[in-house]
């Protein structure tokens, strides 16, 4: 025991480097699960850094061969979300962000290898909301709305730029 009833330990804070000891009448369990030294610590811990918020988001990815498949959070429909800002955004743009940079406004990231959880920046690339739809159709995605083999070709052909 030192003075003010606290013992040394090899324990560091979490946020500030300080020595973590254990308090008078802190249970053993509690101060194992405790990462900071105080309350100013741990809001600080709470605080996301772009360094942290990236390697939170890689640490929920499962990097197979091919796809990087997310590892947590899904929606009904398969494709991963990810709190970033005030709310919740599709982990696939936010890995095209990583790699490239800030998206165009008004354009979508699309998926080349169909895996609505793959974040894998080589397997998405950026359309307009129409080149979703047709990519959609070319992949027999879309209910009903198979493309006729003459719509499959104009889809699949570059755009021409106007006139």
């Amino acid at each position: 025991m030192t003075d003010r009833g606290l013992t040394r330990c090899s324990k560091v804070c979490a946020a500030c480097d300080a020595p973590l000891s254990k308090r008078k009448g802190e249970s053993e369990g509690n101060w194992q699960r405790r990462k900071t030294c105080g309350l100013e610590c741990g809001y600080a811990l709470l605080r996301y850094t772009p360094e942290r918020r990236a390697a939170s988001f890689w640490a929920k990815v499962n990097k197979t061969d091919s796809c990087w498949l997310w590892t947590a959070y899904r929606n009904w429909a398969g494709y991963g979300l990810f709190k970033f800002g005030p709310g919740l955004v599709n982990v696939h743009r936010i890995s095209w962000q990583y790699r490239h940079g800030e998206i165009p406004e008004g354009m979508h990231v699309l998926h080349k290898c169909d895996v609505r959880n793959c974040v894998n920046p080589d397997h998405l690339f950026l359309g307009t909301h129409q080149d979703n739809m047709n990519d959609k159709g070319l992949k027999g995605r879309q209910a009903g709305r198979q493309l006729t083999p003459s719509a499959t070709a104009r889809a699949a052909s570059p755009i021409a730029a106007p006139s």
